[in-house]
């Protein structure tokens, strides 16, 4: 009995020691300091955000400017939506 516990101590110990280093990293970095920047914005924010805010205003004929009167939109479920 004496000789399982002491197993089982070393296989305790001999885990806990390989689980210590496997915690996240700091990617490279200082923990200390503040922290990165965003990167810089690509060319599409600014469309993106005008149709953002058109969707939260509701505005239907940014929309119906914005996109071809034969738009084919089709949801994640297959469904298709013709305008």
């Amino acid at each position: 009995m004496r000789r399982w516990i002491q197993v089982c101590a070393i296989a305790l110990t001999v885990t806990a020691g390989f689980a210590l280093p496997q915690a996240p990293g700091t990617g490279g970095r200082s923990i200390q300091g503040r922290s990165p920047a965003p990167p810089a914005p690509g060319p599409l924010v600014n469309l993106v955000q005008a149709g953002v805010d058109a969707y939260n205003k509701a505005d239907i004929s940014y929309f119906e400017k914005a996109f071809a009167d034969d738009i084919l939109w089709v949801d994640e479920d297959g469904h298709e939506l013709t305008s």
